[in-house]
């Protein structure tokens, strides 16, 4: 339970920070368009940290990896399909 609330604090630490650069370059923040693309990403980091036996070959799910994934979200669900689809062609 504790990697889901790490991952689900590094989402959001990543979506405040998206909101705070805006903030700064004084541009809009498509509060809407960000609260779903964030939703998408901490989806997808929660079946990973669910299906973390199956990655093990992949990374070493810790509580740093798990803020980690969080934070980078659906670039990080991205990559892994990407690494197992050249693991299976080969």
């Amino acid at each position: 339970m504790e990697f889901y609330i790490l991952a689900f604090i590094g989402a959001l630490l990543h979506f405040l920070f998206k909101w705070n650069n805006a903030r700064k370059r004084k541009v809009n923040f498509n509060l809407s368009g960000q609260a779903i693309t964030s939703l998408i990403g901490i989806i997808s980091v929660f079946l990973i940290i669910y299906s973390a036996a199956d990655f093990k070959a992949t990374f070493e799910l810790n509580k740093i990896s798990a803020v980690a994934l969080g934070y980078l979200g659906d670039s990080t669900f991205k990559n892994l399909v990407k690494s197992f689809q050249k693991k299976i062609t080969v």
